[in-house]
Formats: structure tokens, C-alpha cells, sequence
């Protein structure tokens, strides 16, 4: 009896938590915020010709772990956005990876034209902060931003230890 009670208990945390986003948009945003949350830059992949694309998060109502992705104009994925494995004993590369496995720039963008990195900052486990790195290096949040205002956090997932490729994803922000 008592299992059951929890195996009940734990099938509607699940659909509640299901249910604050199964009427969420399908594409949400993907932004860089400051430290001091007083600034918000958008995060876009660029091409070799320099033409800005946007990097969004696809809302999936069967997962609550979301996808990073470059969209078209139509919101159509084109390319998936992955951490690139380096040498670095900081940080990974993160790019966007077309279907013919040509690497795009992902950046995050000033109002005025400047460019700032984003990086997998390397941590003691599998999960990865996905960061902008200014050029003072200091460390800005990504966040994934539904048109609803629910926030999920942006990491890298290292599943697959010594692959080239890292999956990125947007995930519940866990509070401690």
C-alpha cells in the first residue's frame, strides 16, 4: 500500500509538471543574461558569409529536456547546436553543426554589433554550463525563455564521454 501511495504520488508530480508547459509555446528563446540580470542579449549562430541565424529551444510536450537548435525564418530546424570537445582544461566550443558537418560561430550579440562567446565551461560532472564569456571574462547565464515565462537552464550533457560532439539542452532549473 505504501508503494503504491508513492508510485501514485510520483505519477502526478510528473503530469503536474508536464501539464505548467504542455500549453507553452513550441519555439521558445534562448539569451544570455548578466550577473546582475540588468542585461539580455539574444544568442545567434553565423554563418561564413556573416548572416545571423537564430538559435532557439523546440518545446517537445513528450520531454522535458528541450532541444537547442537553429531555426530558419519559418522556424524550421536547420542545425543542431552542440559543445565541440577541445583541449581547453576550461571550456568547450560551442557550435552549430549543419547537416554536411560544417561548424557555425554561436554568439551572443550586442545592440551594438559586438560579438561575446559561448562556451561548455568544464565542470567535475557530466552537466556543463553553457556561459557567454565576455571579454573582461566574466560568465553570463543562458537561460531558455518560453513566450509563457517559464525558464529552463541551458547545458551541455556529456553522455557520451570521448566523442567529438556534446548535446546541448534546455532543462528544469533544479534549485538547491
Amino acid at each position: 500500500m505504501k508503494q503504491l501511495l508513492y508510485q501514485s504520488f510520483a505519477l502526478l508530480t510528473i503530469f503536474l509538471s508536464h501539464s505548467t508547459f504542455a500549453n507553452d509555446h513550441k519555439v521558445w528563446s534562448v539569451k544570455a543574461i548578466s550577473p546582475n540580470g540588468e542585461k539580455i542579449l539574444p544568442i545567434k549562430a553565423f554563418s561564413d558569409d556573416g548572416k545571423m541565424h537564430k538559435v532557439k529551444v523546440t518545446f517537445n510536450e513528450m520531454n522535458n529536456v528541450l532541444n537547442v537548435k537553429v531555426l530558419d525564418d519559418n522556424n524550421d530546424v536547420k542545425h543542431d547546436v552542440k559543445a565541440v570537445r577541445s583541449s581547453s582544461d576550461k571550456h568547450h566550443d560551442v557550435k552549430a553543426i549543419t547537416a554536411n558537418g560544417k561548424k557555425l560561430d554561436v554568439k551572443a550579440i550586442t545592440a551594438d554589433g559586438k560579438k561575446y562567446d559561448v562556451k561548455a565551461v568544464k565542470g567535475k560532472n557530466n552537466s556543463l554550463d553553457i556561459k557567454v564569456v565576455t571579454p573582461a571574462g566574466d560568465y553570463w547565464g543562458i537561460k531558455a525563455i518560453s513566450p509563457n515565462g517559464n525558464v529552463f537552464d541551458v547545458k551541455a550533457l556529456d553522455l557520451e564521454e570521448g566523442g567529438e560532439l556534446i548535446h546541448i539542452k534546455a532543462v528544469p532549473q533544479i534549485y538547491k
